[in-house]
């Protein structure tokens, strides 16, 4: 075997390639091999695995039981097969190292003479090794790697050794020792090591040039605005072949925000995408006069969109440019419904907690007349009555939130708060309307109930006081109206000064829920994010590629970028929820907010 251009050459070797994969390596960042096994049936299932878009891993090559190899990527390019991963003062390792991956069932059960694997095969005895894991202290069943896979192997790592001057072997348990436990003791990992390798060196960060030296620095070529069913979204492409997935809020108003993304264009095409906080500031200041929530709509889109093109250039998820994962998981809630009848409200609660949500959430309604109809008075004895109910049939452990969403006044808040306060709401969102954060004063002083603002504000000055004044317990920002992560992320520190938690707002699409992810996934105060369609159940035509959801929760996505992926072909141009505004009235015919 040998290796040209980034690919093996020699008798067969067949060559696969999958579409889970990253950019380039930065200059100098290649130089470890991770060792994993599959843990499958055979290496045919590994290689689905591996290519299927839904699952977005990878690795550069597999090894099957024979000794036959497939290559996968090229090994110039970032593979996701490391996950969350640490090792040294390193973490990340999907930017540094090429993924092996080996045929082999890995950790066996004994049962009643058998040796069975977890997807329930069983292997017979000379097909088994007893071992102990260096991260576990008693002797178990392991699946044999044949001799010949073994020496491919070490073959594999001496053409790599010499063409990339790679410096470490780690095995998949090592990097992610809480997670993994492959290769496992069936593999010769220290042997390999010792055979292989020069004296071990420590594992430190290679230099890595800075933006400004970059030889071709990337260059933004288009920025196209999508005012689709799904909502307002936008592409920008760059000279390098990657691209960035943005979306705006504000839905009803697209085409307004459509405009002002083309009226920023030019002030964008040919510029340095990695430049975000300076492109932030020439979107937001760049027309002299201050804009309001149309505009930072327009830039919310375009920043989110370069988050994503800057990740996948570097190969990482968002979160790791935002200071990395503090959290595995994001814990989210739903929307409940009937509001309107107690019973299906219940019901549809019991719905979700039984699919492993932990929180109910549901709005204000007036339970008597037209559907367009809200008087305050009703809608404050039934919202309390709701709470009550839902509370006493479902008991302490799921957490309800009820969104006023700015239906009432003042004192016709502080009605419901106080009415509520007994039956512990985890918090009330949007009591009044947003506008006077005077009025916002007056119900925190006459409540104990968490409250939690935010959603219609659009960048940092409008949180300002709320912040200061603690005047909220949860920060409901809207990161495709408040200004982007760019914007959200200074929103946040500040937030931590204050120990107020962040409860995204998030009724989009599959953009805003990635966006909103990779926040809470870098973010040490996360109260809730709110997720009405799970990733992977709305808009999968537009984008077949979404962040994994499981049980209730946000999964972190291990690919490069934001997560998701544009079917652009798929594209039909609409005009969400746009012409015809949408209010209440009371019932003298006046009107309030929806």
């Amino acid at each position: 075997m040998n290796i040209a251009n980034h690919r093996l050459e020699g008798e067969g070797i067949e060559y696969r390639e999958s579409p889970n994969q990253g950019g380039p390596y930065a200059p100098g960042a290649l130089d470890t091999i991770i060792i994993h096994y599959t843990a499958g049936a055979n290496a045919e299932s590994a290689i689905r695995t591996l290519s299927d878009t839904e699952r977005k891993v990878s690795a550069h090559l597999v090894v099957g039981r024979d000794g036959s190899v497939t290559q996968m990527l090229p090994f110039d390019t970032v593979g996701w097969h490391a996950g969350v991963s640490t090792w040294g003062d390193r973490e990340g390792f999907n930017k540094y190292s090429i993924g092996i991956e080996i045929d082999n069932a890995g950790q066996l059960e004994e049962k009643d003479g058998q040796y069975i694997s977890w997807f329930g095969q069983a292997y017979p005895p000379e097909e088994v090794v007893r071992g102990v894991h260096r991260n576990q202290t008693e002797p178990t069943c392991w699946h044999r790697f044949p001799q010949e896979q073994v020496r491919v192997v070490e073959e594999l790592c001496r053409l790599l050794i010499d063409e990339y001057d790679i410096r470490h072997i780690l095995g998949h348990e090592e990097i992610a020792p809480d997670r993994k436990i492959d290769p496992g003791p069936a593999f010769p990992l220290d042997d390999f090591r010792a055979r292989l390798l020069a004296p071990p060196v420590a594992l430190v960060d290679p230099v890595v040039p800075p933006v400004r030296r970059r030889d071709k620095p990337m260059r933004i070529t288009a920025i196209k605005p999508f005012v689709i069913d799904a909502g307002v979204f936008v592409k920008v492409e760059t000279d390098a072949g990657i691209y960035g997935l943005g979306e705006a809020g504000m839905k009803r108003r697209g085409r307004a925000i459509a405009e002002t993304i083309h009226s920023m264009t030019p002030d964008l095409i040919g510029q340095d995408p990695f430049r975000i906080e300076h492109l932030w500031q020439v979107m937001f200041r760049g027309g002299f006069f201050p804009g309001g929530g149309v505009q930072t709509s327009a830039v919310s889109a375009v920043d989110i969109a370069l988050w994503d093109i800057k990740a996948k250039a570097l190969g990482v998820p968002v979160y790791e440019l935002l200071g990395g994962l503090v959290r595995d998981r994001v814990v989210c809630y739903p929307h409940n419904g009937d509001p309107k009848d107690i019973d299906k409200l219940i019901e549809s609660c019991r719905e979700t907690r039984d699919a492993g949500y932990r929180f109910a959430r549901w709005g204000m309604v007036d339970p008597e007349g037209d559907a367009q109809v809200l008087e305050p008075s009703r809608a404050v004895r039934f919202g309390i009555e709701q709470v009550r109910a839902v509370r006493e049939t479902l008991g302490d452990e799921i957490e309800i939130c009820v969104d006023v969403h700015t239906r009432l006044d003042p004192s016709a808040a502080i009605q419901f708060c106080k009415g509520v306060e007994q039956y512990r709401p985890f918090f009330i969102e949007d009591p009044i309307r947003s506008e006077s954060s005077e009025s916002l004063r007056l119900v925190r002083q006459h409540t104990s109930v968490p409250l939690a603002v935010g959603e219609q504000w659009a960048g940092k000055w409008a949180f300002r006081q709320v912040i200061e004044e603690e005047l909220m317990d949860y920060a409901r920002i809207d990161l495709c109206i408040a200004g982007g992560l760019t914007e959200a992320r200074k929103i946040a520190g500040w937030c931590e000064t204050h120990y107020i938690h962040l409860a995204p707002h998030n009724p989009l699409g599959p953009v805003s829920t990635a966006a909103c992810a990779h926040l809470c996934f870098a973010s040490p105060l996360v109260g809730v994010q709110e997720c009405p369609r799970p990733p992977g159940t709305a808009h999968t035509d537009v984008f077949p590629v979404q962040v994994p959801f499981a049980d209730g929760h946000l999964l972190p996505p291990e690919g490069p970028g934001l997560g998701v992926e544009l079917d652009e072909e798929a594209l039909v141009e609409g005009e969400p929820r746009a012409g015809a505004g949408i209010w209440f009235v009371r019932e003298d015919g006046s009107y309030t907010n929806w």
